[in-house]
């Protein structure tokens, strides 16, 4: 039995991430609770009401911090503080254990969270690659070592010269100027336009922590914010530990499906190229904000349709992917696939 939440984290244009998995272990044929991510501060408490209501437990087997944005980590805070809520494990990198302090690659937060989860009893480990929970029932494939290491200085270094604040403020003025972009639908496959990434993303989101989870024969991985070259060490990886020959199942769209961390060669390499799937033989899932005008693309959602995804959004809805045997839940709907969509953005 397994079933995978992804949680509509914002009511506001700022998208975020919570996502929460229930899954029989392979070595105890129990069930155990891991949490990705908590989305924003405030939804943290409904995180935890939503894992005792559907879940039918306060106990959380282990928690996921991907990376230090706010809309990803700051709700696991509000979490594992919680007194009715057990945490019992957290994967969480710390910049500090490698020598970087300062805001510039959220140090302090970061410890802070650590301390704070120390406290409540919650053990706390760096998800190094290679790392594996419930038997190899989860493994984390990313980043490597020396790949966060090199994503810790470009964010100290971006700091030194003001790159990031100069790359965030055209973006932020544009976001007050502009309506929300409505996609149009269209009836049938526009023809791919997708080619690189757009530029690529920011440093912090490649520190992202990119997990593979793998029970009842199916595969499911997870990439947070993580771009094109946090994603191919990822498979290089997955390739080498013969964690890839099995088809994939299960794929979280990144960063909100952002323009700027996927690529038509890391597409191809994990889903394969255009046809050579049946149509939704495979699932695809993204947390966006309904409000958001940049999140997701349809250029991104047409490329993993193309590849045979059925596509879901949470975009004011909670979603989810389960198996057959999962309780059912009379107040979800049947979740149907995204449409194609017009590329003319």
């Amino acid at each position: 039995m397994y079933e995978v939440d992804f949680w509509n984290v914002s009511i506001t244009a700022k998208s975020g991430d919570a996502i929460s998995l229930r899954f029989t272990d392979p070595r105890t044929q129990n069930p155990v609770v891991v949490v990705i991510d908590g989305g924003y501060k405030d939804f943290g408490d409904t995180l935890a009401g939503k894992v005792e209501t559907y879940y039918g437990t306060k106990e959380i087997d282990l928690a996921i911090s991907t990376h230090p944005d706010a809309d990803h980590i700051n709700g696991l805070r509000q979490l594992i503080e919680r007194p009715d809520v057990q945490v019992r494990e957290l994967l969480i990198h710390r910049p500090s254990s490698r020598g970087f302090k300062g805001d510039a690659v959220c140090a302090g937060l970061v410890d802070e969270l650590v301390s704070m989860a120390q406290k409540e009893g919650t053990v706390v480990t760096e998800p190094e690659q290679g790392l594996e929970r419930f038997g190899g029932a989860l493994t984390v494939v990313g980043p490597t070592e020396s790949f966060y290491r090199e994503m810790l200085q470009a964010q100290v270094d971006e700091e030194k010269t003001g790159a990031l604040g100069k790359l965030l403020r055209p973006v932020q003025t544009a976001a007050k100027q502009i309506a929300k972009k409505i996609r149009k639908v269209v009836g049938s496959d526009p023809g791919e336009t997708l080619s690189d990434d757009d530029g690529g993303t920011y440093p912090r989101n490649n520190t992202s922590v990119v997990s593979l989870f793998r029970f009842d024969d199916r595969r499911l991985l997870f990439t947070a914010d993580a771009g094109v070259p946090a994603l191919q060490f990822a498979q290089d990886f997955m390739d080498a530990n013969g964690l890839s020959g099995e088809p994939l199942n299960f794929v979280q769209i990144p960063h909100h499906g952002s323009r700027h961390n996927v690529d038509v060669d890391w597409l191809n390499r994990v889903l394969g190229t255009p046809g050579s799937v049946a149509a939704e033989s495979r699932t695809a899932f993204v947390s966006a904000s309904d409000q958001d005008e940049h999140h997701p693309n349809s250029v991104v959602l047409n490329a993993f349709k193309r590849r045979g995804c059925k596509l879901g959004s949470t975009e004011g809805s909670n979603i989810r992917y389960h198996s057959n045997d999962a309780p059912p839940r009379k107040d979800y709907d049947k979740l149907d696939s995204l449409p194609w969509y017009s590329e003319d953005e």
